[in-house]
């Protein structure tokens, strides 16, 4: 899946025991995070030349939010924030801004390297899950 290689480029809530109904889903770090993700998957998708990534991009956000702790998913997010500056031509000023953001949360260079592993071992499972959603063409 396209956006799985997006991730690894970047180099770059809990659901206790309440009814899904009952839960605050707007302010959380989860949350934040999968908002960032989708939309940063569905940003480059479009760029790639899928002309509808949405399904796609809902299903690789759970895929991954599935798989990853609420800290390691978080840490996906944020390089793929850098990922996107970097793609989209950012000045290096706000490239390390973004990064020294991102360092001054508490991640180190260490949870980078591991969740960019984890984002390349994925890769090839949530093609298999995911890449059935995308539908290719002009966007």
């Amino acid at each position: 899946m396209r956006i799985i290689a997006v991730a690894a480029v970047a180099a770059i809530a809990c659901l206790c025991s309440a009814p899904a109904g009952a839960q605050n889903y707007q302010f959380s770090s989860v949350t934040t995070a999968a908002r960032d993700v989708y939309s940063a998957c569905v940003s480059l998708s479009r760029r790639e030349g899928l002309s509808e990534p949405r399904a796609a991009c809902a299903c690789f956000t759970g895929f991954m939010g599935g798989t990853m702790s609420d800290r390691d998913f978080e840490i996906a997010s944020g390089l793929i924030k850098v990922g996107e500056l970097t793609e989209n031509g950012a000045p290096q000023t706000a490239i390390d801004q973004e990064v020294a953001a991102f360092l001054g949360r508490g991640f180190s260079e260490a949870d980078i390297n591991r969740v960019v592993s984890m984002i390349d071992e994925a890769g090839a499972r949530g093609d298999a899950i995911c890449g059935q959603f995308e539908r290719e063409g002009s966007a």
